[in-house]
């Protein structure tokens, strides 16, 4: 039997997270949303499937993501990566 629902993919997780890391932060509310929107993410994150066109930095960029003790400069370096990535692709199309 197939399901109706298709698996959450590495790239829309990665999308997920870049959403929420960029959610306005003028105040406790934006806070919060950002927050409930990236551990919504994270949750995703653990049945996200690579597709075969990805980049293999993907998958990288998502376990490091997913390291428990990740420093502010090692997760700052993955977003970083991540926008210039989807930055780049953006701004061809």
């Amino acid at each position: 039997m197939t399901s109706i629902y298709s698996p959450t993919t590495v790239r829309e997780v990665l999308l997920l997270l870049l959403k929420a890391d960029a959610c306005p932060h003028g105040g406790s509310y934006d806070w919060r949303s950002g927050d409930i929107m990236g551990s919504e993410a994270l949750a995703k994150a653990g049945t996200a499937v690579p597709v075969a066109h990805d980049p293999p930095e993907f998958s990288r960029w998502l376990g490091t993501l997913l390291q428990p003790k990740l420093t502010y400069h090692e997760r700052s370096a993955m977003y970083f990566a991540m926008q210039n990535y989807f930055g780049q692709r953006k701004n061809a199309q």
